[in-house]
């Protein structure tokens, strides 16, 4: 019945069997939930819209605590403070406010002046209810505007400065430079989604005149899907890597029956041309960040071939790892995942067969396997509107993630030259950045934070203003860390927090760091550098906590490893350690600190 939640949805299975959905969803998590306060303040009626988009927030893997406006008070709930809106304090507020809720459109003939202060007005009444939610520090999602249902004045609405059309866009680009603006602001994109639906299936009359919902009910769900992705982005929860089967998958036919000359792919073919703009939509994805892996049962230099050809968009060298074989795919996807060093969760597997689908969801339970389309066209569409690789912001070390990746193969070459990993650590020439946090990396900082979970003690996440607000805050002391070697720059990996507990005592609030860094002597010399900073403010002692995942026993006894000693155990399972700062002795780590 799940099937429904994915794209291009079932309106009628949603809203009819909405329960047994939730029930069946929280059953069976694909992994471990993380639990969110959003409230929802809506210019219409909501009540489908909150019911489905928990749905889709469990889908996500996260467990998500609504607050609703009352009809129409969004303004008034943030402005002026409703004391159960302060109270919920959300994580999240979602902001549903659509065409509906503007007041001044233009008339036909009012002056660009005229026309100028009503956009200026419906910006200002959205922005004092954003204003009020960043003094809380309250994320913020917001609708955009869609287009008019209709344009009186024809297609000169969208040129005309008295345009219905042309209104819309100039407040949308008035959005659009706020988000750019605003780190914690972020935009949720109606005016494509209606578009891409079409406005004739968007908008429903009807609908809104007897129940005051701002779109349709097939509309919905796709709606809902839009923002859930936004949220499991902000917490990171969306993928990373996506694995791909090749033959009627990638290109049409199959390789080693019809050669690389007989596979259809490039201009000269309708079918070809779809399997192209396919593969040119996944090339963006890596140049964004994203990565790629093969998994074919082929023979090796067959599907190397199809790659060779000059009009395929993709080329070997676009994929981090290729196992064209004849080995069973679960078993060649064990073997990706152990080499690319990241979760199960983080990964999509795109594969025609059914057969191969089923084989490798039974090894691999936690790897999202949607169905694939005979059409290339039809699968690009559900790879985009599925969201499993929004972004909520896209930084220099996701456009460097794939010549990382290939920088540390080259250090795992290395390390096998020598006898000793103090050697090899040595040969490295490490060098790293350790300072308190700052502005400039408050984007990477949060999305180190929500993105990482093997070497993670608390696996706590957090938004960039929870991070801002700590940036000041004398309660907090917080230590990132940078790390170059002789293969580059490894960006920022690391992150330590540390919150005040009175009696002269700090408590480790997060510690985590990229697991591409682990086991190069960077975590304790990050710790290290965090003792020194703690002694320089008078603390006198340090207590650690471990909160045991799925995920993170890599790091189960690096408190004992670092000299602390058992403090106690809490109700939820976390493990509290202490360490006495004077008992603490330094060591060499083979990592020059710059000063």
């Amino acid at each position: 019945m799940l099937k429904c939640l994915d794209y291009p949805y079932e309106w009628s299975v949603i809203s009819r069997k909405n329960k047994q959905l939730q029930r069946e969803l929280l059953e069976n998590p694909r992994h471990g939930f993380i639990e969110k306060k959003i409230a929802v303040l809506g210019g219409s009626t909501t009540f489908e819209v909150t019911k489905t988009l928990n749905l889709f927030c469990l889908k996500k893997g996260i467990k998500a605590h609504f607050w609703e406006s009352d009809f129409g008070l969004y303004y008034d709930d943030m402005v002026f403070e409703n004391p159960e809106l302060m109270q919920f304090s959300p994580d999240i507020v979602y902001i549903h406010t659509s065409l509906r809720n503007i007041k001044s459109w233009p008339q036909l003939g009012d002056s660009e002046k005229v026309i100028q202060d009503k956009l200026n007005y419906e910006f200002e009444h959205l922005k004092a209810i954003w204003k009020k939610a960043a003094q809380h520090n309250f994320t913020v999602i917001q609708n955009n505007f869609e287009l008019p249902f209709y344009r009186s004045l024809g297609n000169l609405d969208g040129v005309r400065v008295d345009g219905k059309t042309k209104f819309i866009n100039d407040l949308n680009q008035m959005i659009v430079q706020y988000a750019h603006e605003n780190k914690s602001f972020l935009v949720n994109d109606i005016n494509y989604l209606s578009a891409s639906l079409g406005l004739n299936i968007w908008n429903n009359e009807e609908i809104w005149q007897s129940y005051k919902y701002a779109l349709s009910f097939q509309a919905i769900p796709h709606l809902c899907a839009q923002i859930s992705s936004i949220v499991a982005a902000l917490f990171g929860k969306t993928q990373k890597a996506l694995i791909l089967d090749l033959d009627n998958t990638l290109w049409g036919g199959v390789i080693g029956d019809d050669g690389s000359s007989g596979i259809k792919i490039g201009m000269d073919t309708p079918e070809g041309e779809g399997f192209s703009q396919l593969q040119s939509y996944i090339l963006e994805l890596k140049n964004r960040g994203i990565m790629l892996a093969v998994c074919s049962k082929n023979e090796e230099q067959n599907a190397l071939e199809g790659f060779r050809r000059s009009d395929s968009v993709l080329k070997e060298q676009d994929f981090l790892e290729f196992r064209a074989n004849w080995n069973l795919k679960s078993t060649n996807i064990t073997d990706i995942i152990k080499k690319m060093n990241i979760g199960e969760e983080s990964f999509v597997y795109l594969d025609d067969s059914a057969f191969e689908r089923s084989e490798v969801s039974q090894t691999h339970k936690k790897i999202i396997i949607p169905e694939v389309s005979t059409s290339p066209i039809k699968t690009l569409q559900m790879l985009d509107r599925e969201g499993f690789f929004e972004p909520v912001v896209i930084l220099d070390e996701d456009l460097k993630r794939n010549s990382m990746y290939q920088s540390d193969r080259q250090r795992d070459t290395l390390k096998n030259q020598f006898d000793s990993n103090d050697e090899f650590l040595q040969s490295l020439a490490m060098s790293a950045e350790i300072k308190p946090f700052s502005e400039m990396y408050l984007d990477r900082i949060t999305q180190l934070i929500n993105k990482t979970n093997q070497f993670n003690l608390t696996t706590k996440r957090y938004t960039i203003e929870d991070i801002k607000k700590m940036l000041n805050d004398p309660h907090y002391v917080h230590l990132y860390g940078r790390l170059v070697d002789r293969f580059g720059d490894n960006g920022l990996t690391a992150v330590i927090i540390g919150r005040d507990v009175g009696t002269k005592t700090l408590e480790i609030d997060s510690w985590l760091m990229s697991c591409r860094v682990f086991k190069r002597g960077f975590e304790y010399q990050l710790f290290q550098e965090f003792v020194r900073l703690a002694q320089q403010k008078g603390y006198e002692k340090i207590r650690g906590v471990y909160k045991p995942t799925a995920k993170n026993k890599i790091v189960a006894d690096i408190y004992v490893e670092l000299g602390f000693k058992p403090l106690s155990q809490s109700p939820e399972g976390s493990f509290v350690f202490e360490l006495n700062l004077k008992d603490f002795k330094e060591k060499k780590y083979y990592i020059e600190v710059q000063p």
